[in-house]
């Protein structure tokens, strides 16, 4: 307990020195020793809670710290009433359904559906595969190589269809092109002849909090009508977005 207190200690000093301090400074304003923040360090960048760039005595917050604390600041889309209402406005605009996809520790996970009933179970709480539905997938478009790497370090991808990323590397090619357009087009992946159109949803301080998606039941989809549902679900992310305080 005394250890973890201490790393805790460490990190809310950092935390409080976005320039940074040096070892001798966490040891004179922690009043510990030199060798103990020195072993308390070592753990704490080998879980990246820490970073020292340098390899050498200044240490700042690392991503993982980063992590966590964007985590504890992201607040739910369910808090917002018109998040129903655009869902609800997409799927009787298109007649066919819509959904929110939002990101529970290591899970992506349905929080809000309209009109799915026939669809990959149709009920709010589902899990939502990654690799295989949009809405899910756009949940990783500012994520890292590594943050992706970690995220996925147990996932497990179940076969679907020959089109769907059956791997880490080519889930992440996909997310490259997602976050070059900023939206995601899917077209059989997770259901056949289903065509899934997402975009994600951002917070005041540009995080996404969540993937909203329309699915699209027509095979015989053209190019014109998807470029049309695409914009449609990119405008109203972006309206959810500015609810929580997203200049768009």
């Amino acid at each position: 307990m005394q250890s973890i207190r201490r790393a805790h200690r460490i990190l809310r000093a950092l935390a409080d020195s976005p320039d940074g301090l040096t070892v001798t400074q966490l040891s004179a304003e922690l009043q510990l020793p030199p060798s103990t923040v020195h072993r308390l360090l070592a753990v704490l960048q080998e879980e990246q809670f820490v970073s020292r760039p340098d390899g050498k005595s200044w240490c700042y917050l690392g991503p993982e710290s980063l992590r966590i604390g964007l985590a504890a600041r992201r607040p739910r889309v369910t808090s917002s009433l018109r998040a129903a209402e655009v869902v609800s406005e997409l799927a009787d605009t298109f007649g066919q359904g819509a959904l929110l996809v939002e990101l529970r520790g290591r899970r992506a996970e349905s929080v809000l559906q309209c009109g799915l009933a026939d669809w990959a179970g149709g009920y709010a709480g589902d899990l939502m595969p990654f690799h295989a539905v949009a809405a899910a997938r756009a949940l990783l478009i500012d994520m890292d190589r590594a943050e992706v790497m970690r995220l996925l370090s147990e996932y497990e991808f179940l076969p679907r269809r020959a089109r769907t990323p059956g791997t880490v590397t080519e889930l992440l090619q996909r997310v490259d092109t997602v976050r070059r357009r900023g939206h995601e087009t899917v077209y059989g992946e997770f259901v056949p002849a289903v065509w899934e159109f997402a975009a994600p949803v951002r917070g005041g301080s540009g995080q996404v909090l969540a993937g909203l998606a329309v699915v699209w039941h027509e095979a015989r989809t053209t190019a014109e009508q998807a470029v049309r549902i695409s914009e449609q679900v990119a405008r109203a992310a972006r309206e959810i977005s500015q609810e929580f305080g997203y200049a768009c």
